[in-house]
């Protein structure tokens, strides 16, 4: 089932705002284009009719061409309204007494017979329209032409007018919009930038701002609040039992394995005896090196790494080859092809110890993440910016990109089954992450399934943490 693409709070106030505003324009001048009509159809309908009612009014029995033709001009408003008078008699028949008005309105009157009704109506013809209007005083009747053009033009104006203001309202409206939401949005930008940076730099004790000037904003903020503290406090916890665990393991492990030891120098075994202790002996080292690491972490997470930040100058090229001569061997066994490019030409002051165990844990797991025959390259080199950087290159079975986000996580491992025949503690990539963060290294991870994985460690060589 597809997800709908979700819309930014910004736009859609815009897109709503503009909206609305196009509806309520809409109304308004519905309602107003309707008023102006029925106000000049009113109009124009009262002034057809006092002036047939007062030409009516003065015609004297039997009526002349003369006197038809001066009431006419005393009476008709020619000057405002295109008007057309015709008089006949109240059944309808014409009395030889031609129309008097303009042409077009004078040929609508002579070439339609029309029923001498009240109601008004519109006839078309040249082009035009016409409102046709009868007034009977027996036994005469007279029937009035108005040309509705002028009415006409002023609906066209009005139309043209407000498709302009439509256009233009809508455009200042989206702006509004974009801008009221913006406004509504500042508080709420405020706990974003705040959130970011309390994932950003992990610490605890921040908090989101509650004394924004949006009431809602700050109770959600205080909601938040609330939520990350109680997580911490169990962080805080977990991380306080797992110190603690691992130092009270620490000590009864060491006393195992220095027992066993012992015991294999100064005793005699069976072979299968012998084959047991030494596999024990092999898991007690590796339960002694998760509480060493594990004790690391707490270490980094109480911000208690005590070592000074700063050391004096060293090389990545003498430190990577002091680093991966701890590893030759173990290359060795898996028959893995070494290749070492270093033309790094810059000094570090960074503390070479927590850097070389970075490198260490980056080196140690692309080993044995590496199948037998593979290959091991390691590179240094200066970047453009400045920095120094170590690059771990290797042909390993890699890391999905779906994984990608989540291989710094503690004992995170991207496939358990393929893996676990590894070893490893699931912390070496946690503790290198850790110990970048503190030094300002960031560490670049391009990796693809079944095709290897890239690690760069970008070291700032002119500055100090």
């Amino acid at each position: 089932m597809r997800t709908k693409q979700p819309i930014s709070f910004r736009l859609r106030t815009g897109l709503f705002i503009a909206a609305a505003f196009t509806v309520l324009l809409s109304v308004f001048f519905i309602a107003s284009y309707l008023s102006i009509e029925r106000t000049l159809v009113v109009r124009s309908d009262a002034e057809v009719t006092a002036a047939l009612d007062a030409i009516l009014s003065a015609l004297h029995e039997p009526p002349t061409q003369a006197v038809f033709d001066s009431l006419y001009r005393s009476h008709s408003t020619t000057g405002e309204s295109a008007i057309a008078i015709s008089l006949r008699h109240s059944d309808g028949s014409h009395t030889g007494i031609l129309a008097r008005g303009p042409s077009h309105a004078v040929a609508i009157l002579d070439s339609v017979h029309l029923s001498l009704l009240d109601p008004p109506q519109i006839v078309h013809g040249f082009e035009h329209s016409y409102r046709i209007i009868s007034r009977v005083a027996r036994p005469h009747a007279l029937v009035g032409a108005i040309d509705m053009l002028p009415l006409d033009e002023v609906q066209d104006t009005m139309i043209s007018q407000f498709l302009f203001l439509l256009g233009v309202g809508v455009i200042v409206s989206f702006v509004i919009g974009m801008i009221t939401a913006n406004l509504a949005l500042k508080p709420l930008k405020v706990l974003i930038s705040s959130a970011f940076r309390i994932r950003s730099h992990s610490q605890q004790h921040d908090a989101l701002p509650t004394d924004t000037r949006t009431a809602e904003i700050n109770e959600l903020a205080s909601l938040i609040n609330d939520v990350l503290a109680e997580r911490n406090r169990n962080i805080e916890a977990l991380r306080t039992f797992t110190a603690d665990a691992a130092h009270e393991l620490r000590t009864p492990l060491t006393i195992l394995k220095g027992e066993m030891e012992v015991d294999l120098r100064t005793k005699e075994f069976t072979l299968s005896d012998r084959a047991a202790i030494e596999s024990n002996l092999e898991e007690v080292a590796r339960l002694i090196r998760i509480v060493e690491d594990l004790l690391t972490l707490a270490r980094l997470d109480r911000d208690t790494h005590t070592q000074d930040h700063a050391s004096s100058p060293w090389s990545p090229n003498e430190l990577l080859d002091e680093t991966l001569g701890r590893f030759v061997l173990v290359a060795d066994e898996k028959r893995l092809a070494v290749v070492r490019d270093l033309q790094s030409t810059h000094n570090c002051t960074i503390h070479r110890e927590d850097v070389r165990t970075i490198v260490a844990n980056l080196i140690d797991n692309a080993i044995r993440y590496t199948p037998e025959g593979g290959s091991l390259t390691v590179r240094s080199f200066d970047a453009p910016d400045g920095s120094s950087v170590i690059e771990i290159s290797d042909t390993g079975i890699g890391i999905a990109a779906s994984d990608l986000p989540y291989i710094f996580d503690r004992f995170w491992r991207a496939d358990r089954a393929r893996t676990r025949s590894a070893g490893g503690t699931g912390l070496g990539l946690t503790i290198a992450k850790r110990l970048a963060d503190l030094h300002h290294i960031a560490l670049e991870v391009e990796s693809e399934s079944g095709r290897g994985t890239i690690v760069r460690c970008r070291i700032p060589t002119n500055r100090r943490p």
